[in-house]
């Protein structure tokens, strides 16, 4: 059984959240650690993580307890939050794009369209995950630059 660590941490602070199971997309456990007082950033981590993912490579995470989904969501507080910063022992996801979804794009023209309008949703899909493994965050001033 493997076990996985995402800590989003500043000076004096920390969230820890630990995964265990066969599958960091559905561990079979997750606890989580707060260590100082990280203050409105725990709230803001908790208020992304809730609705899970939307993104439309919906095979890459699955739901809120995907451990690439809160990694994913930490990633971002980090970037929002100056001083910041997010480690994980997660592997990286792989670059390539699953077959269904590939499948799916070929299928439809417009691609993205066919899987936002199932979602309910009526103009162009915007995807809000980035597979962070894949880009380095520099910090410059407080603002994140993607390389």
């Amino acid at each position: 059984m493997a076990h996985w660590t995402i800590t989003l941490a500043r000076e004096g602070a920390a969230i820890v959240v630990r995964g265990e199971g066969d599958d960091p997309h559905a561990p079979d456990w997750i606890d989580y650690e707060i260590r100082g007082n990280p203050g409105r950033v725990y709230r803001a981590l908790l208020d992304r993580i809730k609705p899970g993912p939307w993104s439309f490579q919906a095979d890459r995470m699955k739901d809120e307890r995907d451990l690439y989904w809160i990694a994913d969501c930490a990633y971002t507080e980090a970037l929002l939050h100056p001083g910041w910063s997010v480690e994980t022992d997660l592997p990286p996801l792989p670059e390539e794009l699953p077959e269904e979804f590939l499948r799916r794009v070929r299928e439809d023209p417009a691609g993205i369209q066919s899987v936002n309008r199932a979602r309910g949703g009526t103009g162009p899909a915007r995807c809000k995950t980035v597979n962070i493994h894949a880009v380095r965050i520099e910090s410059n001033s407080g603002y994140g630059n993607i390389r």
